[in-house]
């Protein structure tokens, strides 16, 4: 029988938690500054990290030795819990009071470098290192695993394949890959899911990859004929097989769209439609106030819903891929993992809304988005008649 994902996601936060590994400094050490004397430091430490007690212990202590938790130099205790319990226990709290199926978090700290590009831009970078080694480590060999299309889930899987070169791994050579939906924007066919899965196949080697088949978006057909071309398209063997293999993946590695981006891939749809009569400036006006975000193409209000405006009814009867209904049933199942890989604080409220929506069983994210969707929250879970029940993490068994 094969080790369950919690158990491999146990040992990579292990991995993330050693001495010298500024993920220790962040998530740990930090944290903690001023608690050390805390009776219940260790059992906090171990719960936060997932590390026996014997081992929080030896961390402490070798934090201690190296002047690491020397008040002097790091941050008070006031400025820590802003830091670090803001955005990583609360989003564990936002995850429970939307009765959430997310399973796994991790917030990335951002290296505060002297570097030419932006702050937002070490952020997404950061985010993808930490996603690529989640990968390498969890994953293995002859499991399937789904991409969505998009910048991030290109470079994610780019950066894998780096990282897997670097260190002279050869660890995947039965791996399915599977396109998780087909292209809706023709002028990033570049980003699409059918271009990460094939970058990614032609780079490792020896895994078998699918794609799906990009539905012709430009058309002036009324959307009931188009329903009738839809199901036509599905009814194609291969496209059929490649939409069940799609819902069957183990791992589903996803980007999240923001209505923020001005290179939103839903609003470049939308402009085209317009551009051939199917939507008006009205449609437009609505979809721009309606959604937030969305999550393999699918548009999302900031409920985590599908949004009821004309444009992104038009815009779902187009797409061909992992539904909605779909992405709930597959975040719901514990030994599936659907994973949003996201950096940059223009995504905070389309997270949330994927958090609501219970369309994401885990997160990577990075820190001052996290700290933006605390923000977003805070008041809610002060003010939750039931607040006492996020007084601590829940468990994650």
């Amino acid at each position: 029988m094969s080790e369950s994902i919690e158990s491999r996601e146990k040992k990579f936060k292990g991995t993330l938690y050693s001495s010298d590994d500024p993920f220790w400094a962040y998530n740990v050490a930090e944290e903690f500054l001023s608690l050390y004397n805390d009776k219940d430091i260790v059992e906090r430490l171990s719960r936060k990290t997932t590390l026996p007690e014997g081992e929080v212990i030896k961390y402490l202590e070798k934090a201690k030795e190296t002047g690491y938790l020397e008040p002097s130099t790091r941050l008070s205790k006031i400025e820590t819990e802003q830091r670090l319990e803001e955005s990583y226990e609360v989003l564990f709290k936002i995850s429970e009071k939307e009765k959430s199926p997310l399973k796994f978090i991790l917030v990335v700290e951002t290296k505060r470098f002297e570097l030419p590009t932006p702050l937002e831009e070490q952020n997404w970078r950061a985010v993808i290192d930490v996603a690529a080694n989640y990968f390498i480590n969890v994953v293995n060999d002859y499991e399937k695993v789904g991409f969505s299309g998009g910048r991030m889930p290109l470079a994610f899987a780019q950066t894998i394949c780096t990282l897997l070169k670097q260190r002279g791994m050869d660890k995947y050579e039965n791996l399915e890959v599977q396109a998780l939906a087909g292209n809706v924007d023709p002028n990033c066919i570049n980003v699409s899911a059918n271009s990460v899965v094939a970058l990614f196949a032609n780079l490792i080697g020896n895994v078998k990859a699918r794609g799906l088949e990009t539905f012709p978006v430009i058309t002036t057909v009324s959307d009931v004929k188009l329903k009738d071309y839809k199901d036509n398209i599905i009814a194609n063997h291969w496209i059929k097989g490649s939409l069940r293999e799609a819902k069957n993946v183990k791992f589903a590695f996803t980007g999240i769209g923001t209505i923020e981006d001005k290179n939103f891939a839903l609003t470049s749809l939308a402009k085209i439609l317009k551009k051939y009569n199917i939507l008006n400036d009205n449609h437009l006006k609505q979809f721009k106030k309606d959604v937030v975000g969305d999550i393999l193409y699918i548009p999302l209000n900031e409920e985590g819903k599908r949004p009821k405006d004309v444009a992104s009814k038009t815009i779902m009867n187009r797409l061909i891929g992992v539904d909605y209904n779909d992405l709930q049933k597959m975040a719901a199942n514990k030994d599936k993992r659907v994973m949003a890989i996201a950096g940059g604080t223009k995504k905070a409220r389309a997270i949330h809304a994927a958090i609501k929506g219970k369309l994401i069983n885990a997160l990577i994210i990075d820190e001052m988005t996290a700290r933006l969707l605390v923000k977003k929250c805070q008041d809610e879970i002060k003010t939750s008649k039931t607040k006492n029940r996020y007084q601590n993490v829940p468990s994650k068994k």
